[in-house]
């Protein structure tokens, strides 16, 4: 029961400071008035686990009762969430000044009511951050004053009311352009079908407003015409723009978040036949390194990073992509490093104009992340084909058909690209080998089949047969 609960899941997240913390959190009659909660988080936080009969004995002196064992658990629940929301609290230093302003309102203590909120409007003009959760603040400040205005101060209740009804307008307007677009993107990518009202009358009346002078409206906006008349560069444009003016208007996690629908707008372009925006992928990229939008808390994730190497090797950047690789490499999580840098290096070595280097690379390592796995596999069966290694491509490509229909953890989307990569790859080499089968008919297989793994690569190879 206990190695399964709840409970051990709570405490094996927390760090040996938060453990201390959570000890004397217990510890506090204010927060906790029984002392065999405290007894029994310091049990569960030993190395070694005592039986559960042994655990309930030392707790309350009496024979094992599973069920009341169950009822401690559950009460220490609630105690450590109670902790992990105090945690939170301690942090948010506006919201516990909003709330001390409404204890002194009931508590009738009026006169102390002005200086906290004098503190508070400062404090948020102070900060350089002016995303949508600052303007929810901003806006909640707003309405502070307001209520203090029409209860204690006339004179200014007019002005605060205009200063309270923009900021519900600048509020609302960001936060429905942001998931706008998110819903406009989803449905893009999974052909889902949203209802968005207003939007159109917003997308009117924002250019003569002037709520496009502020930061993250303006985004959103951009990001909102680019979604919707994706033609229109002049859009992404304007996007990237202010984007690039505004990065020090927002945290490094919503910046990521903004440039993710640059990058998709970039990669829609190039898959409709626009070539110059490879290069703008590889600029925004470097802007994203550069800023270190992409390190949050330190570390780049692997897709990211294999996303850049990719982008960089077809603009044959090659000495950037070295630079990148051993640059970069220590940013991501230690399990992952090891398969990236093989894999990335290989692929260098391979776009260079080195096969053989690339593969006996990759022959000293077995991949442990799927994905880089499946990746290898395409990545050798490039490399036996481009150095007519019939001996070897052979008995590859059946164990890596059959390691596709065998593995669970392979999606049914990344069986079929990677199933049909395989087909039309073999035919391929039958072509360019034997001279067997007809060349126009796997060209048109090629340009039937929407769901196939690498398939610049491929048409690439056809237009050498060719």
């Amino acid at each position: 029961m206990i190695t399964q609960s709840k409970t051990l899941a709570y405490l094996h997240s927390l760090n040996n400071a938060e453990k201390a913390a959570l000890l004397d959190y217990l510890s506090s009659p204010f927060f906790n008035k029984r002392k065999e909660l405290l007894l029994l988080c310091k049990e569960l936080l030993k190395e070694k686990l005592p039986s559960e009969e042994k655990l309930y004995e030392k707790l309350s002196g009496k024979a094992y009762e599973e069920q009341k064992l169950r009822y401690l658990l559950s009460d220490l629940n609630l105690l450590i969430e109670d902790f992990f929301v105090q945690r939170k609290w301690k942090q948010e230093d506006t919201l516990k000044k909003q709330r001390l302003i409404e204890s002194l309102q009931e508590k009738k203590l009026l006169k102390y009511i002005p200086q906290h909120l004098q503190e508070l409007i400062a404090g948020a003009e102070r900060t350089t951050l002016q995303d949508g959760d600052y303007l929810g603040t901003r806006l909640h400040l707003e309405e502070a004053a307001f209520r203090f205005a029409s209860l204690h101060d006339n004179r200014s209740v007019d002005s605060r009311l205009q200063t309270l009804s923009d900021s519900i307008d600048t509020y609302y307007f960001a936060k429905k352009l942001k998931y706008a677009c998110e819903m406009l993107n989803r449905s893009n990518v999974l052909q889902v079908q949203y209802q968005i009202p207003f939007i159109q009358e917003i997308k009117t009346f924002l250019p003569d407003s002037g709520f496009l002078k502020v930061p993250v409206v303006a985004i959103y906006f951009h990001i909102l015409n680019s979604l919707m008349e994706p033609d229109e560069e002049q859009h992404y444009r304007q996007m990237k723009k202010a984007l690039v003016a505004g990065k020090s208007a927002f945290s490094p996690a919503e910046l990521r978040d903004m440039f993710t629908f640059a990058q998709n707008y970039c990669i829609r372009q190039l898959n409709s036949g626009k070539a110059a925006y490879l290069d703008e992928l590889f600029a925004n990229y470097e802007f994203l390194l550069e800023e270190k939008i992409l390190l949050a808390q330190e570390q780049l994730s692997q897709f990211d990073f294999k996303n850049i190497v990719t982008i960089a090797l077809r603009l044959h950047k090659y000495d950037w992509t070295r630079l990148f690789i051993s640059r970069y490499l220590s940013y991501l999580p230690v399990a992952d490093r090891q398969n990236a840098e093989v894999y990335n290096l290989s692929r260098l070595y391979y776009s260079g104009g080195d096969p053989r280097r690339a593969r006996k690379l990759m022959q000293d390592v077995e991949f442990t992340d799927i994905y880089y796995h499946l990746d290898a596999k395409a990545l050798l069966v490039k490399i036996y084909y481009d150095t007519n290694a019939f001996e070897s491509l052979i008995p590859l490509m059946s164990s890596f058909g059959n390691y596709l229909k065998r593995n669970k953890k392979v999606s049914a989307y990344q069986r079929l690209t990677y199933q049909n990569f395989l087909k039309l790859v073999l035919r391929m080499f039958n072509y360019k080998l034997f001279d067997k089968g007809k060349l126009e008919q796997i060209s048109l297989a090629l340009s039937e089949h929407q769901q196939i793994a690498d398939i610049n690569w491929l048409k690439q190879k056809m237009e050498e047969l060719a």
